[in-house]
């Protein structure tokens, strides 16, 4: 996600447009009431039934139900095979249910496709997965650093990588073809280690392998782990 681009509304589509832009968006802009797999509501102008959210008509002047919590939003990515947008969930205020806002997801391609392709061919994986990680570790900033140290498209530990026996790994974890080999190896390992469960995989290259399994080898309750999971599988699934 690279920043609030609008609001999803019907009306809005059809002449209050640079009002929603302005972040003047009322519940009338709201023509659809969507609710993703985890029970996300969310408001469009658009059925997105077929992108995986099962969608509601709803009368635009008429009040609303509770929307989902916005202390722990799900990223869910909609519209065509590779996702076009990520919806955040609905607001709710007094009376009101707000559309939530669309931010911009990776649309088309981007110029580390190929190489994520190539590297996951090499280690097995599935390339929609690991482009998912990308997506969700850095947004497909190779320069991207964490606040714990996790350097580049993969957001990988220079530690993890030496044990890998990746020279000089923070320096090295900013290439893109280092960092995503290594990374792809790390969850090679992960799926292996969790029997091929993608779910409990994804959850351990958040939160260690250590964690899953102190959880009864579920995700552990960390809403941060939560989050990394459901978006990563999000994105995934859109695309596959």
């Amino acid at each position: 996600m690279t920043g609030v681009t609008g609001v999803l509304a019907g009306p809005c589509a059809r002449g209050a447009l640079g009002a929603c832009l302005l972040g003047l968006a009322t519940h009338a802009c709201a023509s659809w009431r969507c609710v993703d797999p985890w029970s996300h509501v969310y408001v469009s102008g658009q059925d997105l039934t077929r992108a995986g959210m099962q969608c509601d008509w709803q009368d635009p002047q008429a009040q609303d139900g509770p929307a989902a919590s916005v202390d722990a939003p799900a990223a869910v990515s909609v519209g065509p095979r590779r996702g076009m947008l990520v919806l955040a969930p609905a607001a709710r205020v007094p009376g009101w249910l707000l559309p939530g806002p669309v931010l911009q997801a990776s649309v088309g391609q981007t110029p580390y496709d190929p190489l994520i392709a190539s590297v996951a061919s090499a280690y097995g994986q599935d390339a929609a997965l690991l482009r998912a990680i990308v997506q969700v570790e850095s947004r497909f900033d190779p320069n991207a650093v964490s606040s714990r140290g996790a350097i580049g498209l993969m957001q990988v530990m220079p530690a993890t990588a030496a044990e890998f026996g990746l020279p000089r790994p923070e320096r090295a974890l900013f290439e893109p073809e280092s960092n995503l080999r290594t990374g792809a190896q790390v969850l090679r390992n992960l799926l292996r280690q969790f029997a091929g469960n993608t779910e409990l995989a994804l959850a351990a290259y958040n939160a260690g392998p250590g964690a899953v399994i102190r959880s009864g080898y579920a995700v552990p309750d960390f809403p941060e782990t939560q989050q990394y999971v459901r978006s990563v599988l999000a994105i995934w699934h859109t695309a596959r």
